[in-house]
């Protein structure tokens, strides 16, 4: 299996989201309503703060949520 990565945007404008998206740097595709932490899809997801990485299974349900990108060492994708 190969890892796929989405970048989920809280900016709230497009030229923010141009200038600091993941996209703009790093060329992964970036998904962002434009709504900030009021997103329906930021509830959903119980996203309190930033950063924020969510490993999604193949099975489309969450594995891990985590803030701090060492702590996944050691994981596997």
């Amino acid at each position: 299996d190969s890892v796929k990565v989405l970048g989920y945007s809280l900016d709230v404008d497009s030229l923010s989201l141009r200038i600091n998206g993941p996209s703009s740097q790093t060329g992964i595709p970036t998904y962002c309503d434009y709504k900030g932490f009021n997103s329906p899809l930021v509830g959903k997801l119980g996203i309190t703060s930033l950063p924020r990485i969510i490993l999604v299974g193949g099975d489309g349900k969450i594995q891990r949520i985590e803030s701090d990108v060492t702590k996944l060492k050691g994981y596997r994708f």
